[in-house]
């Protein structure tokens, strides 16, 4: 049986998915990702790369933070359907041992007989070894950049790959978009209710419809908004107000992002208008 794994190098995304969306790199805190786009998209990629293959899973390698927020985006992303969440570590700001962990993963998936092809998302020369290591078992490697590519991946690794394939900016910006506190003109004199509801209907449109009508249906057994998005409004809101909000104020916040989510299911342009 062919079965193809997807591997995803998430400092590389989200390193240069910034420059794809933005132009420019931002850090990690700027961006929000909704992984479980990103992954699907990634799964259909590699399924139209080989045809006949079936997938394995997909794997998620990341440095490991002690940031509550990236650790609760760690805790979703681990709970998607078909992905096996690998973390290496942070040293001095720079991600460590995920490299090495790639090239583990890779060789032995190989060496196993458990995958026939590979859509890789890296751009390190480091992981070249591991291509052609897996190559040498019968392994077809497919290397997917960001556009724009320029520098990365590397011009050696490119080379070894199987084949080389770019994702879009456009597709990009369907799973990773800068939070909403970039997109807000300056601090806003108003009640702290209004700019609560000005903030959580700035936020809506970053959702595409698809997510909004899951958000919907889910909110019917739970009322909890998915942790990617509740720290995408927190920030934009912590931005505006200048501080930390309150418990009352989260759940302010909160209620108003529902609200305007649900009265934009009738409507794809949601009315976003500064308070005051």
């Amino acid at each position: 049986m062919q079965r193809i794994a997807v591997f995803v190098d998430a400092g590389y995304l989200y390193a240069e998915g910034s420059k794809a969306i933005s132009g420019s790199h931002r850090s990690r805190s700027e961006l929000t990702l909704a992984a479980d786009v990103a992954v699907d998209r990634l799964c259909e990629l590699a399924l139209d790369k080989s045809k006949s293959a079936t997938l394995l899973r997909v794997y998620w390698y990341d440095g490991m933070l002690e940031d509550d927020a990236v650790k609760a985006e760690h805790a979703s992303i681990a709970r998607i359907d078909n992905v096996k969440l690998r973390l290496g570590f942070v040293r001095g700001g720079k991600q460590k041992g995920v490299d090495s962990l790639i090239v583990t993963d890779l060789i032995g998936l190989a060496r196993n007989g458990a995958i026939s092809d590979v859509l890789l998302v890296s751009g390190d020369e480091d992981v070249r070894v591991g291509v052609e290591i897996a190559q040498s078992l019968g392994v077809r490697v497919h290397l997917l950049g960001l556009e724009p590519r320029r520098n990365s991946p590397s011009a050696e690794l490119a080379k070894e790959a199987d084949t080389n394939t770019e994702l879009k900016r456009d597709e990009v910006s369907k799973f990773l978009k800068l939070v909403a506190g970039d997109k807000l003109d300056g601090p806003i004199q108003s009640s702290k209710e209004e700019t609560l509801a000005y903030v959580a209907a700035a936020v809506v449109p970053s959702l595409h419809d698809e997510k909004k009508r899951t958000l919907i249906n889910e909110w019917k057994t739970s009322p909890n908004i998915p942790v990617e998005i509740d720290r995408q409004l927190l920030g934009a809101a912590r931005s505006q107000l200048g501080r930390r909000l309150t418990e009352d104020e989260r759940h302010v916040l909160r209620d108003k992002f529902k609200e305007i989510v649900k009265q934009d299911s009738t409507s794809s342009n949601p009315q976003v208008r500064s308070p005051g």
